[in-house]
């Protein structure tokens, strides 16, 4: 590469370098995990498949968040969400965190509730393998949730 080249890339490349690091000074970080009173949290479950016993996967959520000192309370700001479909012979399985989120937009605050979070396993064979599927979401919600919120 000549001289006279990386003269006339340099402005360029100083540019594309500047506004890189702007822009992740002014990112924020986060999961969407962050929400106020982490203690608490409230699991909706939706289980379709007739064979499938809902009171095991209460009884496996309950274990892990009591473990991780996280009380199961309704609320409408903050949701798990369970969910067991059945189709062609397996199981398939969703496990999604909702919260309200809120933004400013000119100066005024709005909210939304959306999923932040969300895992999915499919072509789940028996309701063993599907147990060992709910504890083991579980387990990395837990853990994601219990780091984003510093508990």
């Amino acid at each position: 590469m000549t001289n006279y080249t990386i003269q006339r890339w340099l402005p360029l490349l100083f540019l594309v370098s500047l506004i890189l690091q702007t822009s992740l000074v002014m990112a924020k970080t986060g999961t969407g995990l962050e929400i106020t009173n982490p203690q608490q949290v409230y699991v909706v479950y939706t289980v379709e498949p007739d064979g499938v016993d809902q009171g095991e996967f209460e009884a496996i959520i309950d274990n892990q968040l009591s473990q991780a000192n996280i009380q199961q309370s309704p609320r409408d700001d903050a949701q798990l969400f369970l969910r067991v479909e059945q189709h062609a012979g397996e199981y398939l399985l969703y496990l999604d965190f909702s919260r309200k989120m809120f933004y400013t937009v000119y100066g005024k605050c709005f909210s939304k509730s959306g999923f932040v979070w969300g895992r999915y396993v499919k072509d789940i064979s028996d309701v063993d393998e599907l147990n060992e599927d709910v504890e083991f979401l579980i387990n990395e919600f837990v853990e994601e949730y219990t780091k984003a919120n510093k508990l």
